[in-house]
């Protein structure tokens, strides 16, 4: 799926960053600035998802409010001249369990997700922090992105696994 704005082009991509592991994210270019552009991983904090970053209201369709806490941060980043590479995190938004999409939108599956993790001896900060890596290893495959140009953002969760990711992934800018 891809869309026009005035000022950007909003592009929705899908990766497996693990065998049977799919990352859902969306691709915000600016129109103003010139390609290869310096490219931000966005990650959003607890809420819908990553619909909360990139301009999307609850109903699917596009805002132009910067509304709720995350205030739309990836279209941010356009504003300022950057790509951004806006992933939906794992137990957020449409990589939730069954159980939490069958409730209200802005539940997350963080619990019973990092349980899991835990039972086979690993973190779900590692596997969101993978996510991150494939995400560049994505970005490093796109000729309109300078993959030698990337950073890395979030909120909240996003905020946490920001941190790890910068300090695991040499490739991150500060």
């Amino acid at each position: 799926e891809v869309r026009e704005f005035p000022a950007y082009r909003r592009e929705k991509f899908v990766f497996e960053s693990r065998p049977g592991v799919f990352v859902l994210g969306y691709l915000l270019t600016p129109n103003e600035s010139k390609a290869p552009h310096r490219s931000m991983i966005c990650l959003p904090g607890h809420g819908r998802g990553v619909d909360d970053i990139v301009g999307i209201d609850d109903k699917g369709n596009p805002r132009s409010d910067k509304a709720g806490y995350q205030h739309d941060f990836a279209l941010q980043c356009i504003e300022h001249g950057m790509a951004a590479a806006a992933i939906e995190q794992m137990a957020f938004g449409c990589r939730r369990d069954p159980r939490a999409k069958g409730s209200r939108l802005g539940r997350s599956s963080c619990e019973p997700v990092a349980g899991s993790a835990l039972l086979l001896g690993e973190t779900m900060i590692a596997w969101r922090v993978w996510d991150v890596m494939r995400t560049i290893d994505w970005i490093e495959t796109r000729k309109e992105l300078d993959a030698s140009r990337v950073g890395c953002m979030g909120i909240s969760g996003g905020g946490t696994i920001t941190t790890f990711a910068s300090a695991l992934e040499p490739r991150i800018q500060t």
